[in-house]
């Protein structure tokens, strides 16, 4: 296993750059293949670039985050237009998957959803969502 996909428990990805101290700021890119999502197909055309802010699990006591540069792809197979999609990571949402399994993790083995939320500066609601 790649030591990136250890540090960070996401497959395909590599690090770029850390920054921080207080909170930890990694700056990834997907390193995986993009294949389209609606016909599965490789022959694609870039578009345009975008950078998202997503929540990941802490390194110790200290809040960590992801620098994450997607794509805009072309499907020159049919025609449509799409975000790059990548693993453990889903669509519309602002955490990885292992961030939301710790906040779950941790609230199962009682930490309260008042004290959970606050710690990790998000809402009750969704740590009851979630």
């Amino acid at each position: 296993m790649p030591h990136d996909a250890s540090v960070l428990g996401l497959p395909g990805f590599e690090i770029q750059g850390t920054d921080g101290v207080e909170t930890v700021v990694f700056t990834v890119r997907y390193v995986g293949p993009v294949t389209c999502p609606f016909c599965g197909g490789g022959k694609l055309r870039g578009k345009d670039r975008y950078v998202r802010r997503l929540r990941h699990a802490s390194l110790g006591l200290r809040p960590c985050y992801l620098l994450l540069e997607g794509r805009k792809f072309r499907c020159l197979g049919c025609g449509r237009y799409f975000r790059q999609r990548f693993p453990g990571i889903l669509r519309y949402r602002r955490s990885t998957e292992p961030f939301r399994r710790q906040v779950f993790t941790h609230h199962h083995e009682g930490i309260s959803q008042k004290t959970l939320a606050r710690r990790e500066r998000m809402g009750s609601a969704t740590v009851e969502r979630w």
